[in-house]
């Protein structure tokens, strides 16, 4: 006798139908999702008295005479007979279609809001406190636009200056801030975009990634009829990053960074960074060396349509020039970052020195200069690498 087996599967195909709304700084997103069920029919069909049953899953993409020949078809490979009883049941496909309003911005962000404000009292008890690092008054007043300033630059003229990436470089990556970055920005993402899925956020966020240096940079350039706004992401996604529950102060690295200045043989320390200010400098707070830095290149969000960031050369040229090197020249410029991508833009503006910290790379103590990059594991090893600077 004729046994039918029902398995279903669903695909969600959404569709955008998304209107920007920037007089509230944000966009609610409408979507009608298209489900369409389809019954697969499995025949179990008994062979000769002297075989075992057969099971054939049909194709529920063909129509129904083709159904027929291919379960006869593969019936007879198996049995070298059609029995008399043997019956097609019929395929059976059905859509639903619903409509409904993805979560709006205002609440999304209801979600992160008490984040946020825990985020902001740490900060200041940390400044209130006068933690080690915590109140640095020249990048301050960098920031605020009281530098000394010239026809070249926003800062005071130098000859020798070293950058400092941020983010998986002053910390270190193992602790996987980036892994948690990457989980709030799939997150914008899927409501942003109304995407199916965490799984399509991930992709079309390491696209983006890939082609631009930056997510925001990407949903700006390719979605800018949705009217994002960079600053709303970064507070929905790097300011609410819980940075006091992972990072702390490191002296070990402010040792260094006190060295490196005490020398005398570099004019500034300074911060260049795809981050927005207010993520760099919270970061900067919390290890405690916010105070050693004398200015900071970062990724202005702010302006939406002028964005640029890192691998992008003109960024580099951005930071030489607000660093105030004489001439806008890399060739009296020391650069520290953990992606390769980024040294090798130094490395073919002709930065003095650009030197990738990895701290999975394997021969460091052995080999610090390979195919023209120097690699470090750690900032202990950076006197090794730029001696002349110690």
């Amino acid at each position: 006798m004729l046994k039918q087996v029902m398995t279903s599967s669903s695909v969600a195909k959404p569709m955008l139908l998304a209107t920007a709304n920037k007089n509230k700084g944000y966009y609610q997103t409408n979507s009608t999702i298209t489900t369409t069920t389809t019954t697969t029919t499995t025949i179990i069909a008994p062979g000769n008295s002297d075989k075992s049953n057969v099971y054939t899953t049909v194709d529920s993409n063909k129509d129904n005479n083709a159904l027929t020949e291919y379960i006869k078809n593969t019936y007879l490979h198996f049995n070298n007979v059609i029995p008399k009883y043997m019956k097609i049941t019929s395929i059976v496909t059905t859509s639903t279609t619903t409509s409904r309003t993805k979560m709006d911005f205002d609440t999304y962000k209801q979600e992160i809001e008490q984040q946020l404000e825990i985020n902001s009292k740490h900060l200041k008890m940390i400044e209130e406190n006068n933690y080690v690092g915590a109140n640095c008054p020249k990048l301050d007043a960098y920031l605020n636009g009281k530098c000394v300033s010239n026809a070249n630059s926003n800062g005071s003229r130098c000859d020798r200056v070293f950058f400092f990436d941020i983010d998986n470089c002053l910390y270190k990556k193992s602790l996987k801030i980036h892994d948690l970055m990457q989980i709030y920005i799939r997150k914008f993402f899927l409501y942003a975009l109304n995407l199916p899925n965490e799984e399509a956020a991930a992709e079309l966020n390491a696209k983006y990634y890939k082609e631009y240096g930056l997510a925001i940079k990407g949903l700006l350039e390719n979605h800018s009829e949705l009217g994002i706004d960079a600053l709303e992401y970064n507070r929905l996604v790097d300011d609410a990053l819980p940075l006091q529950k992972i990072l702390k102060p490191d002296m070990k690295l402010r040792k260094i960074l006190c060295d490196l200045k005490d020398s005398n043989k570099i004019d500034k320390l300074w911060l260049f960074t795809n981050a927005y200010r207010t993520h760099a400098m919270r970061v900067v707070k919390i290890l405690g060396i916010a105070d050693l830095f004398d200015g900071i290149t970062y990724c202005d969000y702010a302006r939406n349509d002028k964005m640029i960031c890192k691998p992008d050369p003109l960024c580099y040229e951005l930071a030489l020039k607000e660093s105030g090197l004489s001439g806008v020249s890399g060739k009296n410029a020391y650069f520290i970052d953990d992606s390769l991508d980024n040294i090798k833009t130094a490395n073919n503006l002709n930065f003095c020195k650009a030197i990738h910290i990895d701290e999975y790379y394997e021969d460091s103590n052995e080999d610090f200069k390979r195919n023209g990059i120097y690699t470090i594991k750690s900032f202990k090893e950076l006197p090794k690498v730029v001696p002349e600077l110690f």
